[in-house]
């Protein structure tokens, strides 16, 4: 008597998981961005990794605390990194990411976080929460003792190192680049930049959008499309820094006018 041996192929359903990180280094609407993830998050039952979601005494989560758990996530579980701010950060794990992970930038122009930074670190904002008011205190006398001209000048450097940075990251295999400007005035090609990448329709993108707008702020928050460089700094740091971020800004802004 002959016996068969049989063979049956049964497929193995593995469930996808989404995986972003979202890169929005400071003075680039890293808050409305953490509102739109978090509430991206909920949508697609996502684990949420960012320092405003997480408060230890009412102090801030470290961003590289954020990055290792994010990483530890298996095949099955989806997960948002970010918004991020601090970019170098992320590229001393760059080599620790899969594949097909998201990487959503938003960048600024580079004059305008410049002024957005020094007003923000000298002047407008009260010690945040676990943050030595003292420390505090020096640092907006010291901003306070220069010009914002002598400060966009004293920082041509560190800029430079962050666009390199983001130039960088934005040659990776699944990265988008936004931009803050079209965020506050052209919600709509903003929206349709971000709602392929985070696999969403535009519909739901603009909802989302909406439902954060009051608890932040909405998209139109400026009247004018006037730069802020072009308010604050004079003739001859115009033109400096436009020679130093001419290549960003003709790659990412067509900007041939400083």
């Amino acid at each position: 008597m002959r016996g068969w041996l049989c063979w049956f192929w049964m497929p193995v359903w593995v469930a996808y998981a989404f995986k972003m990180v979202v890169v929005v280094p400071h003075k680039c609407g890293s808050m409305f961005m953490y509102s739109f993830f978090a509430e991206l998050a909920k949508e697609k039952g996502a684990l949420h990794f960012n320092e405003n979601a997480c408060h230890a005494n009412g102090v801030l989560c470290p961003e590289s605390t954020l990055i290792e758990p994010f990483l530890a996530l298996n095949d099955g579980q989806s997960g948002i990194l970010g918004p991020i701010r601090n970019v170098s950060l992320i590229w001393k794990y760059i080599t620790a990411f899969k594949a097909d992970t998201k990487f959503l930038i938003q960048v600024r122009d580079p004059r305008d976080r410049l002024i957005s930074a020094y007003y923000s670190f000298s002047t407008r904002h009260a010690p945040p929460p676990g943050v030595n008011p003292v420390a505090m205190n020096k640092q907006q006398l010291a901003l306070q003792a220069i010009t914002v001209n002598e400060y966009a000048l004293q920082n041509i450097d560190i800029e430079k190192a962050l666009l390199e940075n983001i130039a960088k990251l934005s040659q990776r295999a699944n990265a988008q680049v936004v931009r803050m400007e079209d965020m506050e005035h052209q919600h709509v090609l903003w929206l349709n930049k971000v709602a392929p990448l985070a696999e969403i329709n535009a519909t739901t993108a603009q909802a989302i959008a909406e439902k954060i707008g009051t608890k932040t702020y909405s998209f139109h928050i400026r009247d004018t499309s006037e730069h802020q460089y072009q308010r604050y700094l004079n003739s001859s740091v115009r033109n400096e820094l436009y020679i130093q971020f001419q290549w960003f800004l003709q790659t990412y802004y067509n900007d041939a006018t400083a």
